[in-house]
Order: C-alpha cells, then sequence, then structure tokens
C-alpha cells in the first residue's frame, strides 16, 4: 500500500471550482449531466460523469474508486460501528474534506490511489 494525502484533494477541489463537475455514471449521475449541459449550457468537456473518464468505470460511483478493503479499514477507523454498507457518500466525502483541511494521510493500496490519480490527471488535462 502506499500513502495518499487528502491535501492531494485539494487539486481536485480547485478543479471542480473551475466549473468541472463529475457525477456517478448511474442513471441519476448521467441525468444531471444532462440537465448541466441541457439547461445551463456548460460544455459536455465541463460535465462528466465516471465512464467518461475511463470506459472501464461505466456504472461506477465514487465509492467504486476506493478498493473494498480501503473501505473497510476507513469504516472500521472513522466511522465505528458502522458496515461498509451503512457509509454514505456524504460520509465519505466529509471525511476527506476533513481530512484535507488538516492536511492528514491515510495508508490506501495502490489501486485506490492509482483511481483517484487517474481521475485527477484526467481533469487536470480536460481544464481548458
Amino acid at each position: 500500500s502506499r500513502m495518499l494525502s487528502y491535501g492531494q484533494h485539494q487539486t481536485f477541489r480547485g478543479i471542480y471550482m473551475l466549473g468541472q463537475r463529475v457525477f456517478d455514471d448511474d442513471a441519476a449521475g448521467r441525468k444531471e449531466k444532462k440537465r448541466y449541459t441541457d439547461e445551463w449550457y456548460l460544455p459536455t468537456s465541463q460535465v462528466l460523469t465516471y465512464q467518461d473518464i475511463n470506459i472501464d468505470w461505466q456504472g461506477y460511483e465514487v465509492e467504486n474508486l476506493i478498493t473494498s478493503s480501503d473501505l473497510e479499514k476507513i469504516a472500521q477507523q472513522y466511522f465505528p460501528g458502522k458496515k461498509v454498507s451503512q457509509l454514505k457518500k456524504k460520509d465519505l466525502c466529509r471525511l476527506i474534506q476533513e481530512k484535507t483541511l488538516k492536511n492528514e494521510t491515510h495508508d490506501f493500496e495502490a489501486a485506490t490511489i492509482d483511481n483517484f490519480k487517474e481521475l485527477f490527471e484526467y481533469l487536470i488535462r480536460a481544464l481548458p
């Protein structure tokens, strides 16, 4: 496993502030993508689902970027008494935000780090 600084998520937050939005590649996410492009006239390069980033990420939600082992560790360490199936997306996002503000790190498996690295690198390359 390798260390990932939660501070690396600041890159993602900065890109989001520049207008890029990434939605889950499910029915609700695709609906939101369509709404942003149709109603707000945002270019499709700024409104994405995970499948737009990696064709193998069809049907992915943010939780799919994290290995099951890492999700177990997160649940045990930060949400005692909760099972992975009980974690909500807002729980994970709030945790990442808190760790970013404190500039803390977490020991993630290589697959989790590689997924987020691919996501961040894609978003950086896609900037106008």
